[in-house]
């Protein structure tokens, strides 16, 4: 008995101190970026929300969906980013707050609540964090976090998800959450996807399934835009040439001569 329970914690340190380790790096990052994160945009979020996404993690994920979610505060003082909880009031009537530190989790006692800000990103923000988050998320232990970053990413598929989603596919050991990851990855290589013969696979390995999921992915390959040019452009597809008068269109799509 006295071996495992070493073991366990042994885990236990390593694991505390891989944290521990973590978090000033993390810390610095946010630190660099404090006042983009206290007052952003949807304009100006982005290079904060890729340096998290690259830095990634546990502490990351957590961070960002704080911050998602309006639960994140920041020490109007020094700009320490911490969570906070009403503590009533103190002797002289002022309210108060718990607080504690955002990404260390430790405890920072109670402050008056005036001493620390509430960020509230706007709508454009929080759907940007949402989508930089899904990538951290797909790598988490949790498989309920992994499923949920996967049913976030399959709602709004961003270019920047194919090589996360693809890593995550080679790491994921449930059989069930590794088909779906498949089949939304399916979904986004026909929407994102750069290399012709890998969008054409995708396509052709929807061809018996009639899901809403997957007429969706493929209803914007066949909408069309009529256009004039005076000479006929080598980088796009073309579907027919029309020529007043002189062609019609066939019924499957094609351009016919005029009878």
């Amino acid at each position: 008995m006295t071996r495992p329970l070493f073991l366990c914690f042994l885990v236990f340190l390593f694991s505390s101190f891989q944290a521990a380790m973590a978090s000033p790096e993390f810390e610095e990052l946010l630190a660099r970026n404090a006042k983009l994160i206290h007052k952003s945009s949807s304009k100006t979020v982005d290079p904060v929300l890729a340096e998290i996404q690259e830095f990634g993690g546990q502490a990351a994920a957590e961070f960002m969906e704080t911050w998602k979610d309006k639960k994140l505060y920041y020490v109007k003082k020094t700009g320490q980013f911490v969570l906070a909880e009403p503590a009533g009031k103190n002797d002289a009537g002022k309210k108060m707050v718990s607080v504690i530190d955002a990404i260390s989790k430790q405890p920072l006692g109670q402050m008056v609540a005036k001493s620390v800000k509430q960020i509230k990103p706007n709508s454009g923000v929080r759907a940007k964090i949402a989508t930089t988050l899904v990538p951290i998320q797909l790598t988490s232990d949790d498989i309920e976090v992994r499923r949920g970053g996967l049913d976030a990413m399959s709602r709004d598929i961003q270019p920047g998800h194919l090589l996360p989603l693809q890593r995550a596919i080679e790491a994921e050991t449930d059989p069930d959450l590794k088909s779906r990851m498949e089949q939304v990855y399916v979904y986004a290589a026909i929407a994102h996807g750069t290399d012709a013969g890998e969008v054409e696979a995708a396509i052709l390995s929807l061809r018996d399934n009639l899901s809403l999921e997957t007429r969706a992915a493929l209803n914007p390959l066949l909408t069309s835009q009529v256009k004039v040019a005076v000479e006929l452009p080598g980088d796009v597809n073309i579907a027919r040439i029309i020529t007043p008068g002189v062609s019609v269109k066939k019924s499957d799509g094609t351009s016919g001569s005029v009878m």
